[in-house]
C-alpha cells in the first residue's frame, strides 16, 4: 500500500523503506503460531494508519504498534515479543544488540524519551513490589518480559515520526508512555 499511495500522490515509485521497517517489527512481535494472513493485516493496518492518521508535518501514530494493537482484537492475536529475542540469540550476540539500540536511540536524538521511559517503568513497578504482591510484579524484571521492554524502548518508542523531538517533551512522553504501561499491567 506505501508504495502505490506514494506513486499515486507523487507520480514516481519510491523504495517503502518505512513499510519494511513496518513489516520487520510486526514480524518480530507477532507470535509465530499466528496464521500468515495476521501478519500481512497487521502491516497493511499499519501502513494504511501511517497515511490516515497524521498531522501535515507528522504520523500520530506508530504503524507497526497500531497494526499489532488491530489484529489483537480482529484475531484475537498473540504477541511475543520474538524480537526481543530471549533464549533465541546466543549471549555472545547480546552486546551487538545492546550497541544496536543504543546506535538507534543516538542517531535519532531520543536519550531523553528512553532514559525517562526506563526510569519511570523501574520505579513504578519497583514501588508496586511493595504495594502489591511481589510475585504479581516480579516477572518484568526478568526474561522475556526485561527483553521485551528494553527491545520496545530502544527500537520502537523512539521512531522520530511517532515521538517528540523537544528534549522536554520526550522527557514527559516517556514518563507517560511509561505509566500507561505499569497501569495497562496492573489492570490486566
Amino acid at each position: 500500500p506505501d508504495a502505490l499511495f506514494h506513486r499515486w500522490r507523487v507520480g514516481h515509485w519510491q523504495w517503502p523503506l518505512g513499510a519494511i521497517i513496518t513489516g520487520l517489527l510486526v514480524a518480530a512481535v507477532l507470535d509465530i503460531r499466528e496464521p500468515w494472513y495476521a501478519g500481512v493485516a497487521a502491516s497493511a493496518l499499519g501502513i494504511v494508519s501511517k497515511r490516515a492518521f497524521r498531522t501535515r508535518w507528522t504520523n500520530l501514530l506508530n504503524p507497526a504498534a497500531f497494526g499489532l494493537v488491530c489484529v489483537t482484537y480482529l484475531f484475537d492475536s498473540a504477541l511475543s515479543w520474538r524480537g526481543a529475542m530471549p533464549g533465541i540469540v546466543p549471549v555472545a550476540a547480546w552486546p551487538l544488540l545492546a550497541a544496536s539500540g543504543i546506535y538507534v536511540v543516538h542517531r535519532v536524538r531520543r536519550w531523553p524519551l528512553v532514559v525517562a521511559f526506563f526510569a519511570a517503568y523501574f520505579a513504578l513497578f519497583s514501588v508496586a513490589t511493595f504495594v502489591l504482591d511481589p510475585e504479581d510484579v516480579a516477572e518484568v524484571f526478568v526474561a522475556p518480559d526485561l527483553h521485551a521492554v528494553v527491545f520496545f524502548a530502544v527500537f520502537m518508542l523512539p521512531a522520530p515520526p511517532t515521538s517528540p523531538a523537544p528534549e522536554r517533551a520526550q522527557a514527559v512522553a516517556g514518563v507517560i508512555v511509561a505509566t500507561l504501561s505499569v497501569a495497562a499491567f496492573l489492570t490486566a
